[in-house]
């Protein structure tokens, strides 16, 4: 019953084609406090920038209306950057950009207190910073979908 609720819930938002669930869920277990839920597309961005892209900006709208849907939900940013530059400047760099996703989505009506940001700077890459490929794709931005059952 939580993989179906987690299920329909984001449905409600995406479309239930492009929802897919990869629970395996043991019926004796209790119903959790919480669940994950991913989303595969990508909040990206160029070098040394902190511009939203029109992709960006559609992710970012499903999350709006994620966050209006269900008013128990909060979301937690988390920012990154690739290696290029010094740990104070990427560091910066990482809190323009989980800056600038706070502001799309309280310039839409979602209330701050509702979300959580961070800055990560380079830490925790998730590609190889040797290649332009791998630094693409450390430079993003994470949202944690938290509270969707609650």
């Amino acid at each position: 019953a939580t993989a179906d609720e987690v299920a329909t819930k984001a449905a409600a938002v995406v479309g239930e084609a492009n929802v897919r669930v990869e629970y395996t869920v043991d019926p004796t277990a209790a119903r959790p406090d919480s669940a994950p839920l991913y989303v595969y597309d990508s909040i990206l961005f160029q070098p040394g920038e902190a511009e939203l892209d029109a992709t960006a900006r559609g992710t970012l709208d499903l999350g709006v209306s994620l966050l209006t849907l269900y008013p128990q939900i909060t979301f937690d940013i988390e920012g990154r950057t690739d290696d290029i530059g010094s740990d104070a400047e990427n560091l910066a760099l990482s809190q323009r950009r989980v800056d600038v996703i706070m502001t799309f989505l309280t310039d839409r009506g979602v209330d701050a207190s509702r979300l959580t940001a961070v800055a990560k700077g380079e830490s925790e890459p998730i590609a190889d910073n040797a290649t332009p490929e791998g630094r693409a794709k450390n430079r993003r931005i994470e949202i944690s979908v938290k509270n969707l059952l609650g």
